[in-house]
């Protein structure tokens, strides 16, 4: 048997941090019931929510957001 020169990828666990789960949730919500990215952003930017690096949300930045799918994944067991 040959050994496989690859490295194995290190093993990661991901954590709910529950104030971040909350703002996920209702912006996936809001985007399930027919709300546009435009007004989800506006939205988050008047509720004075920020992106990870500290800059108003866009409408570019929402569809980022919804497509990551580490998002997604503890999204249905909340």
């Amino acid at each position: 048997m040959e050994e496989s020169t690859f490295r194995k990828r290190k093993e990661t666990r991901l954590v709910v941090l529950k104030p971040e789960a909350a703002l996920v949730r209702m912006v996936f919500e809001k985007y399930a019931s027919g709300k546009g990215i435009k007004a989800i952003a506006n939205e988050l930017n008047h509720s004075g929510y920020k992106t990870k690096w500290g800059k108003a949300f866009s409408v570019h930045r929402v569809p980022d957001f919804l497509r990551n799918d580490r998002l997604m994944l503890p999204f249905s067991s909340m």
